[in-house]
């Protein structure tokens, strides 16, 4: 049975109680990274012309409660012999281990060094130790900074922070993320998804949350073992591909359903990045391997034809009070709705950053 009207609503109306739990916290966190960042580039990394973008969901306000991760770029501009240099790194990195203060002591006490984006993360790592807590914690590996915020005894937000390359000074960014190569206008793809939303009426951007909240509620039922929505914009990416004429409206029930009509039918090379390049979004061995969108359709389709189960069934558990701390201790089941995939990652796991807990108990469905 497909979702019925009744039910989206009270699942809009779940998404405005996370919103007013999360978004203040998360909206203090943003601010104050993205103020940390800029310090640090303005008062150490001049002359590599550092510049901060906030990306990701965070950029435009659509993260469902604090399970995506924070993204930053630092962005420098460079000679692309550099990657020579980084290549090098990559390759002593392997053989003999330094501190990361006697790595820097090196290159810092140099003006003007042509610093990698290995070098600058480095920096970065090391000056942003002057702005966390004790109870935080961070590391860095290659261009990437991790951070993890302890924001109370129940969430930990993570935040990435990736140091680019701007080769043509054209904000066409190319980078290692997490071990695959990405080139994209990262600024250009957060505004094309905020015009949208923008022609939508909001709408576009409200869809892509609710399919992160039902998508969570498939992992937490251990229905997947992967939660998609935690890889950079991969559910506004991917819906952006659908015109914005199937956005119009207010019957979300038929909007939900023509959109699952429309992507089953598109081609996975036909799904592009919306930087208004037409790369192809997924690949092989990418970031967004080819198995992401196969595994994406099989949980919306789930979704929309499970959703009022999946509701009652969170419901009734709630209403029954069986919801208790052992949750995160039952078995993984091994007949998901995932794909199987060939990439491989350093990312979590869900249940490294994913309260083992329905979240759709949190809070009575009225009427």
């Amino acid at each position: 049975m497909a979702i019925n009207k009744d039910n989206i609503d009270f699942l809009f109306n779940v998404m405005k109680f996370y919103d007013e739990q999360y978004n203040q916290v998360a909206d203090n966190c943003f601010h104050e990274i993205n103020r940390a960042l800029n310090e640090i580039a303005e008062d150490y990394l001049k002359p590599q012309n550092v510049r901060v973008l906030p990306v990701g969901v965070y950029a435009i306000k659509n993260n469902y409660q604090m399970l995506e991760p924070m993204e930053f770029y630092c962005i420098m501009s460079a000679d692309r012999s550099i990657l020579d240099k980084e290549k090098l790194q990559k390759e002593i990195s392997k053989k003999r281990k330094k501190s990361v203060k006697d790595i820097y002591e090196n290159i810092t006490s140099v003006s003007n060094a042509r610093l990698t984006a290995i070098d600058v993360a480095g920096v970065i790592m090391r000056e942003m130790q002057k702005y966390i807590e004790s109870t935080d914690k961070l590391y860095y590996k290659n261009n990437v900074i991790f951070i993890k915020f302890h924001i109370d005894d129940e969430v930990d937000l993570s935040i990435n922070i990736y140091v680019v390359y701007d080769f043509e000074n054209n904000d066409l960014l190319e980078m290692s993320k997490l071990g695959y190569k990405i080139k994209e206008n990262s600024r250009q793809v957060l505004l094309n998804i905020q015009k949208k939303n923008a022609e939508t009426n909001g709408n576009y951007l409200l869809l892509c949350k609710l399919i992160k909240m039902l998508e969570l509620e498939l992992v937490l039922s251990n229905r997947s073992n992967i939660y998609l929505s935690k890889k950079t914009l991969f559910i506004e990416n991917i819906l952006y591909n659908v015109p914005s004429k199937f956005y119009i409206g207010e019957d979300f029930c038929e909007m939900f359903k023509n959109i699952i009509n429309y992507l089953k039918q598109c081609d996975v090379d036909k799904i592009v990045i919306p930087d208004g390049n037409d790369n192809s979004m997924f690949s092989n061995y990418g970031y967004y391997a080819n198995s992401y969108f196969k595994s994406f359709i099989n949980k919306i389709v789930f979704i929309y034809k499970n959703a009022d189960e999946m509701i009652k069934e969170a419901l009734n558990e709630s209403q029954a009070n069986q919801e208790n701390n052992v949750a995160g201790e039952q078995e993984e089941s091994t007949n998901t709705l995932d794909e199987p995939s060939k990439n491989e990652t350093t990312e979590e796991k869900p249940e490294q950053n994913i309260k083992k807990t329905k979240e759709i108990k949190k809070i009575n469905k009225k009427g």
